[in-house]
């Protein structure tokens, strides 16, 4: 399991604060494109913020969260997942 970040922060160095003091510990990315232009635009998930999802090695979503996510439920749908 790969674990990705993506943020909408503008502010670089306070993003990097952010990852360090809640000691994130996977891959995080910075996409403070123009709205248009964001991954998450171009992917169809619109404005809503935060989303997760649980992607699969085919590159299909499997899941998608829009609230809280909890890692008790995370773990249980890569569980069930294909």
């Amino acid at each position: 399991v790969h674990i990705l970040s993506i943020s909408i922060d503008e502010n670089l160095p306070a993003l990097k604060q952010f990852i360090k003091e809640e000691q994130l510990d996977w891959y995080h990315v910075q996409d403070n494109y123009p709205y248009p232009l964001r991954f998450k635009n171009k992917i169809g998930l619109g404005a809503y913020y935060p989303d997760y999802l649980l992607i699969g090695r085919d590159g299909i979503v499997i899941r998608r969260w829009q609230e809280n996510l909890n890692m008790q439920e995370l773990r249980r749908a890569i569980k069930e997942s294909p």
